[in-house]
């Protein structure tokens, strides 16, 4: 349970010396002394003063609760995401299996057209947050909006009404396999690392093995990264047994915590394949274990990446749980590949 005697000044102060100590750039962020680090009510306010704004775009504090959920799949809405794409529809770019609008039909690709009687694109568009949040509620279970869809043949769907709830999320959105002229190659949509992703990347390596894939395409467009253990893992299957022992990922501290430098091998895991080449298909949101991966692998196999720039965070985070009521993650430690980079 949550420590009620906790009070925001005292998990301020636990910041302020977490900083200090073990921050990557401890020896270059802003000057916050002991006296002025009073002027902080909070550690949200103290991050936002102590963070090395030149580098560091990722440190965070959370709220306890709401990040345990979070990293064990926990998702309260409609469970899809949407973007423009090139025509300026709003469509729908990911849709969660347990989602309320996926037992309604809604799959990937679909254009929204309006939600609540308001045009969609014309809000995304304008990019005034405000706007779209009042045509789409607040982030609680309970909350009703009716959606019109236009399916990929052109047709129109709904007005189909659904109500936002709280469900477990999908972290493998999409496995499958493509039959292409130099043998059968696997197709793996993956959107984030968390608890749940383990058992889901065993049934889908599974699925891959018993089809004897050649080649992968991982689509990481979507994912933020997550536990460096489910990179570590996702890692291992894609480079074989073969490579197992081998260095996936070093992690290097501050120079006042050298006995925390780490290395990550790559595992023996059931159902590793042991490709020789691996497509990833990338975003600007492609960020942190995701990148782990592909800079852990490309000195085994052939790497090609397509799509945009992904995020350029090479740096990682331990966590703090102070008093079950936040969990402080400020980034303690830069990643490098076996070959240094």
């Amino acid at each position: 349970p949550a420590d009620d005697s906790l009070t925001p000044a005292m998990a301020r102060d636990s910041l302020y010396y977490i900083m200090k100590e073990f921050y990557l750039w401890y020896n270059l962020m802003p000057k916050v002394t002991e006296e002025t680090k009073e002027n902080y009510k909070d550690p949200y306010e103290l991050l936002e003063a102590m963070r090395y704004k030149a580098l560091d775009r990722w440190s965070f504090v959370a709220d306890y609760d709401e990040f345990i959920a979070e990293m064990n799949g926990v998702f309260v809405g409609h469970g899809f995401r949407m973007g423009l794409d090139p025509q300026g529809n709003a469509r729908i770019a990911l849709i969660y299996n347990n989602a309320p609008l996926y037992s309604n039909g809604v799959r990937r690709g679909w254009i929204v057209k309006k939600i609540n009687n308001t045009d969609v694109a014309t809000v995304l568009k304008s990019g005034d947050i405000e706007a779209y949040n009042n045509m789409i509620g607040p982030a609680q279970a309970g909350i009703t909006n009716i959606f019109e869809f236009q399916k990929p043949d052109g047709t129109l769907s709904g007005p189909i009404s659904t109500t936002k709830s709280t469900f477990t999320l999908n972290t493998v959105l999409v496995y499958d396999t493509l039959h292409l002229k130099n043998g059968i190659t696997g197709h793996l949509v993956f959107d984030s690392f968390i608890n749940p992703s383990s058992a889901e990347l065993a049934t889908a390596f599974s699925f891959f093995k018993s089809n004897n894939i050649k080649d992968l395409v991982l689509d990481l467009r979507y994912n933020t990264g997550g536990y460096l253990n489910i990179a570590q893992n996702l890692a291992s299957y894609i480079a074989g047994d073969s490579r197992q022992g081998a260095v996936f990922a070093k992690l290097q501290y501050n120079d006042k915590h050298p006995e925390a430098n780490s290395t990550f091998q790559f595992r023996t895991i059931t159902s590793s394949i042991g490709l020789d080449r691996v497509v990833v298909i990338t975003s600007r949101s492609t960020a942190s274990a995701s990148e782990a991966v592909i800079n852990g692998l490309k000195p085994f196999l052939s790497v090609v990446t397509i799509g945009d720039t992904t995020n350029g965070k090479p740096t990682g985070m331990n966590g703090w749980d102070i008093g079950k009521k936040y969990y402080m993650w400020p980034v303690t430690f830069k990643m490098v590949n076996s070959l240094n980079q």
